[in-house]
């Protein structure tokens, strides 16, 4: 079947997408997703129904269902502002709304005009594709000290209940290895964009822009469990080292430092990290205990209202197994925060009082714990106590310099402190680090750009993003009023209203961040003002 819309031509038996007489590359998923909207462009389809046709059922994470739509929409002349083509419908899901004909092909029967049967001399190189592909990131350039991705590891155990668990083993092991500064390491959001694919290690190395890659497999028995691992040089092409454990479930723990001071081990520059002690550290002897922390991160990263539940009862499941398990208590209170900021809870003195409420239990247990350091910084950015979060930022750091939470965190307190030129730099390489989950920390780059008085700079940052938040239009209504677009800063600040009609400049000053230079603030009200948002 060929799908023709617009100047494009989609044609489903030789899984090609042409504009005009060029090719456009996509990746497999994201030519399986067009394939699925146009086909049931007559009805709005789920995000589960999506799931189940391209993904097949496997657990999925927004992130990569919001990457995969982004790549599609970008593939065929689309953004997430015009939505010409694939329209997105809150809470109910998506439809292609372009006008499409059909063309079926008997067998045998010449294409129609604007197709050419390509041979293979006339497909673009792997390198051109790289280059011209809308549906596939840019390459990133490696960084300057040695880099690695960590991919999901795959579910071997015929219980697909079971992917918390070697998604957690992985997970634990990106955490572990971000302990080193001397290592670049990709976040756990965006390699994990990789779950599900038969993507080739030198084609995740590549988007993702590290030298390195870990793959790896977990199979559970009873109380037993398998994990394989294999560590390549995906630019040399070479195989480095691969380990298969055979371990009692109790001793879990043991092998995730094996692992990881075996990859230390043989990566090249003979990295001088830290003592494997320190890195060894865990907050639990409680199998039990870690497993519920386990499926509590599962369904924190997940993002909706239901997972956000799921997740404060697992993570509850852990306290009562192991009191003191401090990373509990901290992803207890991370939690909570979620449900606020993602608008599944109002915000209230008592719910802030209960976030401290576990954040203090985690610092009793555990001062050096990096999730109750990183809340703790941020509860104290909010209450304007900005040495306080400055000193926890920094401990977090200590242990955990490669997160791209407290990096972005750091480029965050930077511009609260007034020092928004400095910060810059530092949101910038958040999403260096987690490529495929930019979209968490384009707001703070925002933020920092429009105090630097940078602000046509944050309007092209915000034009990149899909508005999906009534932030997205206060930000680019003040944006817009600081380089004098009064009518689209007009536009804006309606848009903003539109998502949020309680919204009001004094209200939004209120709550989640102070301001420490009193001009900062008042130069976000001005514009605010003048964009016609109310006081």
């Amino acid at each position: 079947m060929r799908y023709l819309f617009e100047d494009y031509a989609f044609d489903t038996d030789r899984r090609e997408l042409h504009r005009g007489t060029g090719a456009v590359a996509l990746a497999p998923q994201v030519f399986d997703l067009l394939d699925y909207l146009i086909s049931n462009r007559q009805r709005v389809v789920s995000k589960d129904d999506i799931i189940g046709a391209v993904w097949h059922g496997r657990i999925v994470s927004d992130a990569a269902l919001t990457t995969r739509l982004n790549a599609a929409r970008r593939a065929i002349g689309d953004t997430g502002e015009e939505q010409r083509l694939i329209k997105t419908l809150p809470r109910k899901g998506f439809r292609f709304v372009g006008a499409v004909q059909e063309a079926r092909k008997s067998a045998g029967e010449a294409a129609v005009a604007g197709d050419r049967n390509l041979g293979p001399e006339d497909k673009p190189a792997p390198a051109d594709q790289a280059k011209s592909a809308a549906g596939v990131p840019t390459p990133l350039p490696l960084p300057d000290k040695p880099s690695i991705a960590v991919l999901p590891f795959e579910n071997m155990t015929e219980a697909t209940d079971n992917v918390y668990f070697s998604d957690g083993i992985a997970e634990d092991i990106i955490t572990e290895l971000s302990r080193y500064p001397d290592l670049f390491v990709i976040s756990r959001n965006s390699s994990f964009v990789y779950r599900g694919e038969e993507a080739r290690v030198t084609d995740a190395a590549r988007e993702l822009g590290v030298q390195y890659v870990l793959e790896g497999s977990v199979r559970r028995i009873g109380e037993k469990v398998r994990i394989t691992a294999q560590l390549i040089d995906a630019v040399g092409g070479k195989h480095l080292w691969a380990q298969r454990y055979d371990r009692e479930l109790k001793d879990v723990f043991a092998v995730q430092d094996e692992v990881t001071r075996s990859i230390v081990a043989v990566l090249p520059a003979r990295i001088e990290a830290m003592a494997v002690e320190e890195v060894s550290r865990k907050g639990s002897a409680s199998l039990e205990a870690y497993d519920y922390l386990l499926r509590g991160k599962y369904y924190y990263h997940r993002y909706t209202r239901e997972a956000n539940q799921q997740a404060q009862l697992n993570f509850d499941h852990a306290i009562e197994a192991d009191p003191r398990f401090a990373t509990a208590y901290a992803w207890r209170a991370c939690t909570l925060g979620q449900a606020v900021l993602q608008g599944f809870r109002p915000s209230s003195a008592d719910l802030q009082q209960e976030i401290r409420r576990f954040v203090a239990a985690a610092a009793r247990l555990d001062q050096n714990d990096t999730e109750c350091n990183r809340i703790m910084s941020r509860m104290a950015l909010i209450e304007g106590q900005f040495a306080k979060s400055e000193h926890h930022l920094e401990r977090a750091l200590a242990t955990n310099p490669n997160d791209p939470r407290l990096v972005a965190q750091r480029g965050i307190n930077l511009t609260f402190l007034g020092d928004a030129i400095a910060a810059i730099p530092w949101l910038e390489g958040a999403m260096r680090l987690d490529p495929f989950s930019a979209h968490r920390y384009y707001l703070d780059l925002v933020r920092a750009l429009f105090m630097a008085e940078r602000a046509t700079e944050a309007i092209a940052v915000l034009d990149r993003m899909e508005p999906v938040h009534y932030e997205h239009y206060v930000w680019l209504a003040a944006c817009n009023t600081a380089i004098g677009h009064g009518a689209a800063a007009q536009e804006a600040g309606k848009r903003a209203i539109a998502l949020r009609p309680e919204f009001s400049v004094s209200a939004y000053f209120v709550g989640w961040f102070s301001w420490k230079r009193d001009e900062d603030k008042a130069r976000l009200s001005k514009a605010l003002l003048a964009a016609g948002l109310p006081e």
